[in-house]
């Protein structure tokens, strides 16, 4: 059966290896978690709160293997301990990289699965010890963060799109037809922003107002 391969990098394009390993034991699952980002905020002083979207969160691997080191393992060296296996490990996923004082990027390949990302936490539990303490076995849990390029994220969000929602707190100096142009290329929309956000008029809103900026379908 295939194993599971970690392996680091010390540049976003995975182009520099710094190290590989190969998980001993063949995990029996991994998971995956996706996430939406939401902004909450008040409309027209009500006190529910209306989620107005705002993009994607980054996917999660969640990853669960374990080492052994009691000689069951076909390939075990003598020379093998948890110790030497989880300094390995570190090295790849963990520890600061040369000059760059940041983490590795990590790769994880297993038959057709892949996952580019970055740690966000490690756990460890260890069992079965010999009469010295010394730990035989230890399970490992494993969070990763995908990493995406900026230019894969603007494709993937295109957050300066007029055919997405946005949702902008009002700073000082902003200004309605500001944030028209802005994002819809057009600061005519005034109007229409100022009615659907349930005010009299576009001019002399007060900093820290919540506006949304629905997607609008203009004439022509």
């Amino acid at each position: 059966m295939e194993k599971m391969k970690l392996t680091g990098y010390s540049d976003k394009n995975f182009k520099n290896e710094i190290g590989n390993m190969v998980v001993q034991i063949v995990p029996k699952e991994y998971k995956g978690k996706k996430g939406i980002k939401y902004e909450t905020g008040q409309e027209g002083g009500q006190n529910v709160q209306s989620p107005a979207f705002t993009g994607q969160q980054n996917e999660e691997l969640i990853l669960d293997f374990s080492f052994d080191c009691t000689g069951a393992i076909e390939g075990t060296k003598d020379s093998d301990t948890i110790e030497s296996k989880l300094k390995q490990l570190d090295s790849i996923v963990y520890q600061y990289n040369g000059d760059k004082h940041e983490p590795s990027y990590v790769q994880v390949a297993w038959g057709t699965f892949l996952f580019k990302g970055r740690l966000k936490e490690m756990q460890t539990t260890f069992g079965l010890f010999t009469p010295e303490g010394v730990p035989l076995r230890a399970k490992v849990n494993l969070t990763f963060i995908q990493f995406v390029s900026a230019e894969k994220a603007v494709k993937l969000a295109n957050n300066q799109s007029p055919d997405m929602s946005h949702l902008v707190t009002l700073k000082d100096g902003d200004s309605i037809a500001m944030l028209c142009q802005k994002i819809y290329g057009d600061s005519t929309l005034v109007d229409e922003v100022a009615k659907i956000n349930g005010l009299c008029g576009f001019r002399r809103i007060k900093p820290g107002t919540l506006l949304l900026f629905p997607h609008l379908r203009k004439d022509g």
